[in-house]
C-alpha cells in the first residue's frame, strides 16, 4: 500500500502520509464522499471512536503507589446506548460529536454494502457501541468476530471485534495464549512516564486495526475517524 494516505482532523503520531479533514462536519464528509463515489472502490474498514462507549468508564483507576482514584465518568449505559440523561455539557458535546460519526459510518457502510463492497467496523468486544441506534440498522448485513489484541503484537489483552461482510476476516480470530516468559501483559492502571492511563497509550503501538481503511485501485487510502 505504498500509495496510501490518513485523513483526520488532526496529524496522529507514527502516522504516515496523512490529509487533515474533520468528519464531524459537512465539509469533511463531502470531502470523504466524494472518494467514497469512486467507481475503483473496494471496500472501507473504519474504527469509530470508543471512547465515550467504553466499558471501562467508572472503574477506579490504580496510580502507581496503590491508591485509587476515580476513573472517567460513564457517558452510555445499556438502557441508554446514545447517551446518558443528563450530562454535563461538556460530555453531552462529547457525546454528540462521537453519535455525529456514528451517524456517518452507518451511513457510508450501509451505500457500500448496495455497491457489495467489502465493509469491516471495529471496537473494542465489550463497547456499547454495537447497542447504539446509529449501529442497529447494518445487524442484519454483517457478522461478527473478536480476537485479543496481544495475539496480534499489543502490549495488552484487549478484546476486539469486528463487524464485516468478508469471509477473509474470519481469520482474524487469535486469543491471548497465556502470559509466560516470552508473553506478559502491561498493566492498565496510570503509566508513570508518561502519566496517561494505560489504555490511551495504545496510540502508541502499532494497531492497524484501529484506522478507516479505504481500498482504491488495490491500493489503501487510510482515514482516522476522530472525535
Amino acid at each position: 500500500m505504498s500509495s496510501s494516505f490518513g485523513v483526520d482532523r488532526v496529524v496522529q503520531k507514527h502516522a504516515g502520509k496523512t490529509l487533515v479533514a474533520d468528519l464531524t462536519c459537512d465539509s469533511g464528509q463531502r470531502l470523504c464522499n466524494m472518494w467514497l463515489s469512486d467507481p475503483n472502490l473496494l471496500g472501507i474498514f473504519v474504527a469509530p471512536p470508543c471512547g465515550t462507549c467504553s466499558r471501562a468508564r467508572g472503574i477506579p483507576i490504580v496510580l502507581p503507589n496503590g491508591y485509587r482514584i476515580a476513573g472517567p465518568a460513564p457517558l452510555r449505559s445499556d438502557t441508554y446506548p446514545n447517551g446518558l440523561p443528563g450530562l454535563r455539557w461538556i460530555d453531552r458535546a462529547r457525546v454528540s460529536s462521537a453519535n455525529k460519526l456514528y451517524h456517518y459510518v452507518t451511513q457510508i457502510a450501509l451505500r457500500c454494502i448496495k455497491r457489495n463492497l467489502v465493509v469491516c467496523i471495529e471496537n473494542p468486544r465489550s463497547s456499547l457501541y454495537w447497542k447504539t441506534g446509529f449501529y442497529k440498522p447494518l445487524k442484519r448485513y454483517l457478522r461478527f468476530i473478536a480476537h485479543q489484541a496481544c495475539a496480534y503484537g499489543s502490549n495488552r489483552p484487549k478484546h476486539t471485534a469486528l463487524a464485516h461482510n468478508h469471509n477473509a476476516f474470519n481469520s482474524i480470530n487469535k486469543s491471548c495464549p497465556g502470559e509466560s516468559s516470552s508473553h506478559f501483559h502491561k498493566p492498565w492502571a496510570i503509566v508513570a512516564k508518561t502519566k496517561r492511563f494505560a489504555k490511551t497509550a495504545l496510540s502508541d503501538e502499532a494497531c492497524i486495526l484501529h484506522w478507516f481503511c479505504l481500498c482504491h485501485r488495490c491500493q489503501g487510502l487510510w482515514l482516522e475517524a476522530s472525535p
